[in-house]
């Protein structure tokens, strides 16, 4: 199968470059004639049609399992039969990470399955969404296992997993629940072989699915004779390595075999660990007599044996390590970076890792290879596709015993601790030397990552660089004695690293990693200069996460110069690279409220649009429902992971009364019981239907009306309340939903309005009653099965008519059946009368909080522990304290706007981020973080247009409109007084001595005023002139104005649908003059170069028009272009002799198309061109703003799109001297600088 479905990089490396994929290995099958019962015992099982589907085999470290399960893989390889294995590794993290794609890859190799297993990939390979272990295992391995028991169900599937044990601890959670859930759904022709240690945990997950459990008997006087038959082959082979035929006879060897092996208390390891030490020895017959010579404590367990033979193992390969002062310090450098390491190294990145911190290197290479090579008995090296050596750690037992005070000697003994935090400092130090900006030589903005091959990024970011970016941090962390360090690290290389991380695809896993440190930092909180940067790297990763992602060069390029200007990143960084684009005017000083958008939902705007975070604490996750599309979204981000349509018309019309979302995992329900459920990447619709048992005795089909709708916390069960009272379940058994056949007990004698559930308890309203209660089989052990059931005075009065129409909604949260919370809120509407009040499990009293006479709905949420409630309502931020009622928090919500929260708005159930719909936007909010009062550096005027020269003018919004030039302060001075009129478009000579305004009045198709105001003189006075429009000009645009090079004549572009016009205005006496250019091609620039001349340019021809006579020349525009693209846009530029024309064409799969023109001769020259920036490209969804081109046509910076995502370019935009300035839609200005950025491209292009 072609590597390309991996949807993992890593995992595709792995395979493409031969690294470890977890198979099997022939070396590690067992000795023929050995573990016989054990194997005989499997292959039973295997063959067996009606036992159990799942086979553990378990015993203590070094007891030989990873052996049997080498020889079944082996075995069912040799004979063809469908199988797939992965292999854990105690020292490989990523691999554990990739164990079910790998194994998935493992059945694409069984004939019959590789299709179906291929199209599973394919399914599940949108890199925009990271599913969790369980849904990966039903996608990858249930999914295509199923459809193919359908097509050979009499063929037999095993899948082998050995060393569930050593997968890390924080990943090993994941993976066996993902066992648990998937394994039931496997069909009965697929077998489940799993291998480990008997731990707790484990045994734990696994005694649910009532596996056939084989234990490997080992200790004292229980070896059943494998142990010695092993011994016997390897000394005979050692012997005939050594040449010790005559000397070492077999009765010797016999012998020699049967006194280790009763040493070997049946444990393989510790044959395994005296074989590697005698294959290393000169003399191995006195090493074995070394080893018979040592006396062994009495123990019962196997381990002290084991633990004994490791320390003579290093005694006898380190014999000086006690004495010499340089030995043991390296030993102990050399092992404690092998053992702490998070994935296995190469020998080269293990001594660029010990060298980073010693300066020029006390330790050169030659000393840690040989170190490495004599401790061939316990670590081993592994040579790789490429060359490369990697280190890897023989045995976990090698792992255990010598991280273990209590087992190894103190020369041996290892600190884990200690050596992880020495490894981060050399992480760190490797970084601080080697990390650079553009540290692949990507070149310009325009460059992306996808440019930049594999090999290109693995040549610069060596693999001890890789290692060092990537677990740095892990490795220091909890650890205060680095805070300085890792001071020095976030003040000098955040963003070197972050470019690093971004090239690796590894940006996700970096924000996590700051969010790890900042959750340690917080607690020991030794220097706040760290938190503050960390603070600011989260938010600057979430916010600019889109273009970063795309682009690693534009974090400086795009991101660090939005980044708000008070910030202590961008107090440090900009400091540091001032050849980057500067924001001038209008920088915002904090982060805002608004933690991001996500755009492009699907529907009208005016759709109703329900929203729904994930439950789980550990989840990042928000859903959102239309009428036609269901969407998923990083709440931090705001990257859209996915979005589904509809499939029938059936449903297009229906919303859900009930949304939740699990990780990648979606369900719905409308009010019609069309149940819509997303699951590997696809989605599914389903009309549900009441049972029989419970539709029979239902009086009218009137009260199957479904009123309300829930689902629980593990989206596993749906709740719906009917206008009966009654409560109806359905649950989810493997991929179908299936009711209860009867209603629920807990069910009401009126109309059920709202439902939530949290930790095994249902809460639901009706008109009289408000009842709390266990859910069925669901409920856990502390669950008792009655029902609180609550009477208010405030429900009965709900059915007085006075009070209008009445609505009710609540939120539930609980830890136990004897600690909960629930929130109510009640809502009257005439006139307007919101009220919260709050339950608790100590004070079940209806306490009301808040009263509001607000015409938009309160949205709150209660925490997971069900300790505090956060209520926005009113741009307020409330939180209170359930159990005392104590108000916490009260703030204003400065970017909240009251009338939006109507639209369906939910809060986190952490109550850290709202999420709320405007239009074809979610808007999330952050309610943690307040903001820091510091204004933003943005003029306190409105504009309502802007043009740029050497200084930049605007035209004041407002009853009464001045002309203004805008100081770099922010403050403006007033020059001329205008029309009232609104402005459409602004002009200013080239040598800045005149500015001219255009606006229309009585209608666009009637009358232009033009007004020109002369800003040389003191006076500033302003001369107006009438320009009539023909009635034909109803559907006209303005594509520009400019003055003669003379400045007596003002010449304005119009566009319409079948010509352009030129209308000349002689500015001493205000006649007018028209010229028709035949043609439906748009004017793309204009300019006047010498006397009264006007060059327009178009796509494909050149007029040059005398603005006295208004007679004008048309000039054909041949281009070489070979992709025939139709110009995006042009630009003049004067040089000493002539003026040139430069036209870019771009499409956005193909490079751009650039030439330079000479408008004398209207010929195409071949000359170099100062790079200057010419252009804004529009995307209108595009989902992290708009791009800023050169006048080559190649991409400088992208603005983040709440700058410019609702401007009308063609009058709130101005590009000139190297300066972009918009306005937004509430008229707020922007002025970016790229004045050193061009200047820096210009000197290395020279």
């Amino acid at each position: 199968m072609d590597v390309q479905y991996l949807r993992d990089e890593a995992v595709r490396t792995r395979v493409t470059e031969g690294l470890d994929t977890g198979g099997w290995r022939s070396d590690r099958r067992c000795l023929p004639g050995t573990r016989t019962w054990y194997i005989d015992r499997i292959w039973e099982w295997v063959r067996s049609s009606d036992g159990p589907a799942l086979c553990w085999l378990n015993g203590v470290a070094g007891s030989g399992k990873s052996s049997v399960s080498h020889e079944l893989a082996a075995t069912l390889h040799a004979k063809r039969r469908p199988y797939s294995c992965f292999f854990f590794r105690h020292d490989d993290a990523p691999l554990a990470l990739s164990a079910v794609p790998l194994l998935a890859y493992g059945l694409s190799f069984v004939s019959g399955l590789r299709d179906l297993v291929v199209q599973a990939l394919e399914r599940s390979n949108d890199t925009r969404v990271n599913p969790t272990m369980e849904e990966q295992f039903v996608a990858l391995i249930v999914t295509p296992l199923q459809e193919f028991a359908t097509i050979c169900p009499s063929t037999t599937v095993v899948l082998i997993i050995d060393g569930v044990d050593e997968c890390p601890a924080d990943i090993r959670p994941s993976f066996l629940a993902a066992i648990r859930s998937g394994a039931p759904r496997l069909p009965s022709s697929v077998k489940l072989f799993l291998a480990s240690r008997p731990r707790g945990d484990v045994r734990g997950f696994l005694e649910v699915l009532q596996p056939l459990e084989i234990p490997l008997a080992v200790g004292a006087g229980r070896d059943d004779g494998d142990v010695e038959r092993f011994l016997q082959h390897e000394l005979q082979t050692i012997r005939k390595a050594a040449g010790l035929e005559r000397t070492w006879p077999t009765p010797q060897i016999n012998k020699d075999a049967a006194a280790l092996a009763s040493k070997a208390s049946g444990l393989f390891q510790w044959a395994r660990l005296l074989s590697a030490l005698l294959a290393d020895r000169v003399r191995p017959r006195e090493v074995v007599a070394r080893i018979l010579g040592v006396e062994t404590p009495t123990s019962p367990t196997p381990e002290v044996n084991l633990d004994a033979l490791y320390t003579e193992a290093l005694n006898i390969a380190l014999p000086a390590a006690a004495d010499d002062q340089d030995l043991g310090p390296l030993y102990r450098q050399v092992v404690g970076t092998v053992v702490a390491a998070k994935q296995p190294l190469t020998v080269s990145a293990v001594c660029t890792l010990l060298k980073a911190g010693d300066g020029d290197g006390d330790n050169p290479d030659e000393a840690i290879r040989a170190l490495l090579e004599n401790l061939g008995c316990v670590l081993v090296l592994h040579r790789i596709r490429g060359g490369a050596v990697i280190v890897r750690i023989g045995h976990p037992s090698f792992c255990d015993y010598v991280t273990s005070r209590q087992r190894c000697p103190s020369t041996w003994f290892i600190d884990l601790h200690l050596a992880s935090v020495s490894l981060g400092s050399r992480c760190f130090s490797l970084m601080a030397t080697n990390l650079k900006r553009d540290i692949c030589g990507m070149g310009g903005p325009s460059a992306t990552n996808k440019d930049v091959a594999s090999a290109t990024v693995y040549r610069h970011l060596t693999t001890g660089l890789r290692y060092a970016c990537t677990y740095g941090l892990t490795h220091i962390s909890g650890d205060s004695g680095n805070s300085h360090m890792l001071e020095t690290f976030l003040t000098e290389k955040l963003l070197e690293w972050l470019e690093a991380m971004s090239l690796l695809k590894l940006l996700d896993a970096a924000v996590e990693l700051m969010q790890r440190t900042l959750a340690d930092l917080d607690q020991q909180n030794p220097f706040i200069s760290c938190v503050e940067i960390l603070q600011d790297a989260i938010r600057f990763a979430g916010r600019f996460g889109s273009i970063i992602n795309k682009s690693a060069i534009h974090i400086y390029f795009s991101a660090l110069p939005f980044t708000p200007q008070g910030t202590a990143l961008y107090r440090i960084y900009s400091a540091r690279y001032r050849d980057l684009p500067r924001v001038t005017l209008g920088f915002p000083e904090s982060w805002p409220e608004e933690l991001c958008t996500v755009r492009n939902l699907g529907g009208n705007h005016n759709s109703p649009r329900r929203l729904a975070f994930s439950a789980g604490s550990s989840e990042s996750l928000l859903a959102l429902s239309t009428p036609t599309h269901l969407v998923t979204a990083s709440p931090l981000t705001g990257v859209q992971l996915g979005k589904y349509r509809f499939g029938g018309s059936e449903g297009i019309a229906e919303m859900p009364i009930a949304l939740a979302c699990r990780s990648a995992y979606l369900a719905s329900v409308t009010a019609g019981l069309l149940l819509r459920i997303v699951e590997s990447r696809s989605l599914k619709e389903t009309r549900l239907a009441f049972p029989h048992s419970s539709a029979d005795r239902l009086p009218s089909p009137n009260s199957l009306q479904v009123m309300c709708a829930v689902f629980n916390h593990d989206v596993n069960t749906l709740f719906v309340g009917c206008r009966d009272g009654r409560i109806q379940l359905w649950r989810l058994h493997r991929s179908s939903w299936e009711p209860d056949n009867d209603i629920h007990p807990h069910s009401h004698s009126s109309a059920v309005r709202c439902m939530a559930t949290a930790s095994g308890l249902l809460a639901s309203i009706s008109q009289r009653e408000l009842k709390i209660g266990p859910y069925g089989d669901s409920k856990p052990p502390d669950v008792g099965g009655d029902a609180l059931k609550l009477s208010t005075r405030w429900l009965a009065e709900a059915h007085d008519p006075a009070n209008g129409d009445w609505d009710v909604r609540l939120s539930f949260a609980a830890t136990s059946a004897a600690s909960w919370a629930c929130a109510v809120s009640s809502h009257f509407s005439a006139p307007d009368n919101h009220n919260i009040y709050l339950f608790t499990s100590d004070d079940q009293r209806n306490k009301k909080i808040l009263t509001s006479n607000s015409p938009s709905y309160p949205v709150y949420a209660l925490s997971l522990d069900a300790s505090m409630l956060t209520v926005v309502c009113d741009d307020v931020l409330w939180r209170w304290n359930t159990a005392s009622h104590a108000l916490l928090e009260k703030r204003a919500l400065l970017s909240i706007d009251i009338t939006r929260l109507d639209r369906f708005p939910a809060i986190s159930p952490d109550g850290r981020v709202l999420a709320f719909c405007d239009e074809e936007v979610i808007h999330i909010c952050d309610l943690v973080q307040p903001p820091d009062g510091r204004p933003d550096n943005t003029p306190s005027i409105k504009a309502a247009g802007v043009i740029l020269n050497n200084n930049c003018y605007i035209v004041k919004a407002g009853k009464q409109q001045w002309l203004a030039r805008v100081r770099d302060d922010g403050t403006s001075e007033d020059i001329a007084q205008l029309g009232e009129h609104s402005i459409e478009h602004l002009a200013v000579s080239a040598d800045g001595t005149k500015l001219a305004t255009l606006s229309f009045y009585q209608g666009k198709t009637r009358h232009g005023l033009l007004e020109v105001a002369d800003l040389k003189s003191r006076r500033r006075p302003t001369t107006r002139w009438l320009i009539a429009l023909h009635d034909s000009f109803t559907d006209w645009d303005i594509c520009g104005m400019e003055f003669s090079a003379t400045r007596r004549h003002m010449a304005i572009v119009f566009f319409l649908s079948e010509a352009s016009y030129i209308c000349s205005c002689d500015l001493e006496n205000g006649s007018l003059r028209w010229k028709q250019l035949p043609g439906k091609m748009r004017p793309l620039a204009a300019h006047s170069w010498r006397g009264e001349e006007l060059i327009v340019v178009r796509t494909k021809d050149l007029w040059k028009v005398d603005l006295e006579t208004a007679s004008g020349n048309r000039h054909e525009l041949y281009s070489r272009d070979p992709y025939k693209m139709a110009t995006s846009y042009a630009r003049f530029s004067d040089a000493e002799s002539s003026s040139l024309l430069e036209m870019t064409s771009r499409l956005w799969n193909k490079p751009p198309w650039y030439t330079v023109w000479n408008t004398d001769t209207v010929v195409q020259e071949e000359m170099k061109v100062k790079r200057t920036v010419a252009h804004l490209e529009v995307h209108q969804k595009n989902s992290f703003g708009h791009w800023v081109l050169d006048n080559m046509g190649q991409r400088v910076c992208c603005v983040p799109e709440e700058y410019c995502s609702t401007w009308r370019i063609k009058s709130q935009c101005s590009i000139g001297h190297d300066r972009l300035a918009l306005l937004n839609e509430d008229g707020a200005l922007l002025v970016v600088d790229f004045q050193p950025m061009m200047g820096y491209f210009n000197r290395m292009s020279s």
